[in-house]
Order: C-alpha cells, then sequence, then structure tokens
C-alpha cells in the first residue's frame, strides 16, 4: 500500500474481472488471471477513496456545523466509522490478516452506511 503489485497502475484486465465467470475454488487463487484481480483489487480501492472523501466531508461539516448536539455526535459516529473502515481495509492487505477481519470490515462497511442513512434521515426530515 498505497501501490497494488509494485505499481500505481499494474496491468489489469477489466473486461475478465467484471465478467461472470461461475463459482471458482477459493477468492485468492480462483479462477482469475492475476489482471483480472489487480483490475478488482484497484476498482475497490478507487472506490474506497471516493467513498472517504466524501462521507469524510460530510462527518466533518456535521461535526463543525450541525446546530444540534446529536448531529453533531452522528457526525463523530461517522468519522471513527470511517477512519476504522479505513485502517481495516490497509491492514488486510498489508498484513494479510485471516478472513474473519475481512468480515470485520463487511461489518463496519454496514454500520457506516447505517450511520449515513440516519444522517441523511435527520437532515432531510429536520430532526435534531
Amino acid at each position: 500500500f498505497p501501490t497494488c503489485q509494485g505499481s500505481f497502475w499494474p496491468p489489469m484486465d477489466f473486461h475478465a474481472a467484471f465478467s461472470w465467470h461461475g463459482l471458482g475454488p477459493d477468492y485468492q487463487g480462483g479462477i482469475l488471471a492475476n489482471p483480472a484481480r489487480a483490475a478488482i483489487h484497484v476498482v475497490h480501492r478507487l472506490g474506497a477513496l471516493t467513498v472517504f472523501l466524501v462521507l469524510g466531508a460530510a462527518s466533518l461539516m456535521t461535526m463543525f456545523k450541525a446546530s444540534s448536539p446529536a448531529l453533531r455526535r452522528l457526525g463523530m459516529l461517522m468519522g471513527a466509522l470511517l477512519l476504522l473502515q479505513i485502517g481495516l481495509g490497509i491492514s488486510l492487505v498489508e498484513f494479510g490478516w485471516p478472513l474473519a477481519l475481512a468480515d470485520l470490515h463487511n461489518g463496519v462497511a454496514a454500520l457506516l452506511l447505517g450511520a449515513t442513512v440516519t444522517l441523511n434521515w435527520a437532515v432531510w426530515t429536520g430532526r435534531r
């Protein structure tokens, strides 16, 4: 990290990566060649960067500009979950943690989605 296979833009096969091939033996060696797996990984990283920028900005704006303490706390929760999610994602790549931590990465993503939906609901309905 931050490179993928020693390059910021490694050889990638987007067509093979995002075509249905049926189920393979496992997620690590499976049926996809290395350039297809690299494409999936880089797209995931670009999506994570986008989410980090958008939700990070929303969290900071909520923490510092919200009129109610409840919304400010929700902004802090979103920020904490976002940092935890990014930290887990990077550590999974760097240290090759076991599958249970990859499941935790998915669980934190669900909590982050819930916090984002809650903030959206509170702002749009005028709840304080």
